[in-house]
């Protein structure tokens, strides 16, 4: 058939009453075979794909909206939206149609919502599209390459200004980009709602090592993530739509979606890992304020990042309206250790995170209050099955947000395997019976620090200032201790079998009963 003349696909697929979803399929391949069009395997030209999302859409929905779809200024703003990666220049032209025609009054009458067919219509295109080979892979290239020139540019420009952290560029853009696609109206879900999606879906490919994730799976992550907010179906394909199209995510022709860039990614994922520790900066904190159905008239208030974006219903399936986000508090361990206590942080991932912690207190007032001493002091002495790299992770961040911030601390029995400390102060502080082997200890000032029972096996304390420090009992296995200084340490019953002590200053170091 002339798939440039839709006509024919109108008048048969308006035809059928449709009971239920297996009936809706069962149709809709039956429509697609009686037009010769492989249910398996869409056509590769724009009016070939076109027609095909005219019969997978329209199964079911009412004539004027099949009409008003075929209708050639329609598909042609659609064929221009399409092009231009613009969804805007679609709706402004079903407005005009709308206003303009007959067509459009039958339209009207039927009470539906008419930027949501356009937006159900569009998602079944893009499904379409994702199907099949040419028009995918204009979009494709489309924005790969924008995007790309967007990102590095941006980081071309923060290498260059030295002084302004990628942290806050990321912000800033995001915050732009999410407000335009709001300000013009096409999307249904909420900056917050955006926000948390991008955020959940980067930490799933990067804890999973999967940079990608397919269109047909979006609807059980959105289900996953939004709960009752979703259970409608209508609602799951509105939602689906805005997910991927205006999420800052890039397609490939197979219908494979991920980031524009590897450090976009890790963008998000350290702002929830800073929301779920309680530490995330008010202008970072802005962004999820951004959120739906709030109760306007009541106090701001404390939520957790898991709670924060479960919004609730009444009986008659109405989203209930609740106080706004005054800032995010720390998550209970257990949940802490599925995300964030899951694997070391990477440095790409802590040099993105700490600008976007609130302000370590002064050395003078430095204290437990801060969140994250809060939560070191919640995972001492647990197991490492209970709190996983908690510790570790919060350990590493609180040793960069300063050198002196774990200065006179107790940590002791914590595990803090492979973690880096490198030229931090850590006199006398309180390490016994700590898990640090593998670590970087290289430079750090341990003097006076109490280092007894602990696992130092494999660890670098090169460099490392122990005078004075007290190693008895621990195991120093196969340790650099290289240049260090052991001035009046002791290592009494230590282990200390296959160290190296090449330069190491040992005057007045107590070697009793070492196992060498």
């Amino acid at each position: 058939m002339d798939l440039s003349n839709p006509g024919p696909i109108i008048s048969a697929v308006a035809a059928p009453i449709i009971k239920d979803k297996l009936q809706r399929s069962e149709v809709v391949i039956e429509l697609l075979k009686r037009f010769k069009l492989s249910p398996d395997h869409p056509p590769s030209n724009f009016s070939g794909v076109y027609a095909y999302a005219l019969v997978e859409y329209g199964v079911g929905k009412p004539k004027p909206f099949l009409e008003l779809f075929r209708h050639n200024k329609i598909k042609q703003a659609f064929r221009k939206a399409f092009d231009d990666s613009n969804s805007l220049i679609l709706q402004s032209e079903v407005d005009k149609f709308v206003d303009a025609y007959a067509l459009g009054d039958e339209i009207k009458t039927l009470g539906l919502d008419i930027k949501r067919e356009v937006a159900a219509f569009t998602a079944v295109f893009i499904e379409v599209v994702n199907r099949s080979r040419t028009p995918a892979d204009t979009m494709m290239q489309h924005q790969i390459v924008s995007l790309h020139r967007k990102v590095e540019t941006i980081t071309e420009q923060v290498e260059r200004l030295g002084s302004v952290d990628i942290s806050r560029v990321y912000l800033y853009a995001v915050k732009r980009k999410m407000e335009a696609d709001i300000k013009a109206e096409r999307t249904f879900t909420s900056l917050a709602d955006k926000l948390y999606f991008l955020c959940e879906l980067s930490w799933e490919m990067l804890s999973t090592d999967k940079m990608s994730l397919n269109y047909r799976l979006f609807p059980d992550r959105i289900r996953q993530l939004f709960g009752d907010v979703v259970r409608a179906e209508k609602d799951l394909d509105y939602w689906h739509f805005d997910m991927m199209g205006q999420t800052m995510l890039i397609r490939n022709a197979e219908g494979d979606y991920t980031p524009a860039h590897r450090s976009l990614l890790e963008f998000f994922v350290a702002y929830k890992f800073a929301a779920e520790l309680g530490t995330l900066a008010e202008d970072f904190t802005e962004l999820a304020q951004a959120q739906s159905h709030l109760d306007k008239s009541a106090a701001p208030q404390d939520y957790t990042w898991s709670s924060y974006f479960q919004q609730r219903m009444d009986e008659t399936g109405k989203i209930l309206r609740t106080p706004p986000l005054q800032k995010f508090a720390p998550e209970n361990i257990a949940n802490l250790h599925s995300s964030f206590g899951q694997v070391l942080l990477t440095k790409a991932v802590i040099d993105l995170l700490l600008p976007m912690l609130i302000p370590l207190p002064n050395e003078e007032t430095m204290s437990f209050s801060y969140p994250l001493f809060n939560i070191l002091e919640l995972t001492r002495e647990k197991s490492r099955s209970e709190v996983g790299f908690i510790c570790a992770n919060v350990v590493m961040l609180l040793a960069k947000l300063n050198s002196n911030a774990l200065k006179d601390k107790d940590i002791n029995s914590s595990f803090l395997s492979n973690t880096s400390f490198s030229s931090a102060d850590l006199s006398n502080t309180n390490l016994s019976y700590a898990n640090l082997s593998n670590a970087d200890l290289s430079n750090t000032n341990l003097s006076y620090a109490n280092l007894s029972n602990a696992d130092l096996s494999n660890t670098n304390l090169s460099n490392a200032n122990l005078s004075d420090a007290n190693l008895s009992n621990a195991n120093l296995s196969n340790a650099n201790l290289d240049d260090a200084n052991l001035t009046g340490a002791d290592l009494s019953h230590s282990i200390i079998r296959g160290a190296s002590f090449k330069g190491t200053n040992i005057s007045g170091t107590n070697l009793q009963n070492v196992t060498r």
